[in-house]
């Protein structure tokens, strides 16, 4: 992350509803959307944010 870019690719493709997007620890559910494997922010993290994912697959 580098404060520029809002596209990022995740492992696997997520099963359709399992996905939980954390940014610094809260839970989002509207500031991105989901393509197969990839995600993208509306609007691009910062570089100190810290993003974490749960999905099965």
């Amino acid at each position: 992350m580098n404060g520029l870019n809002t596209s990022f690719t995740l492992n696997n493709v997520p099963n359709p509803g399992s996905l939980q997007l954390f940014l610094n620890g809260l839970e989002q559910t509207e500031w991105y959307t989901l393509s197969g494997d990839t995600i993208t922010f509306k609007v691009a993290p910062k570089a100190t944010d810290q993003i974490s994912a749960k999905y099965t697959y």
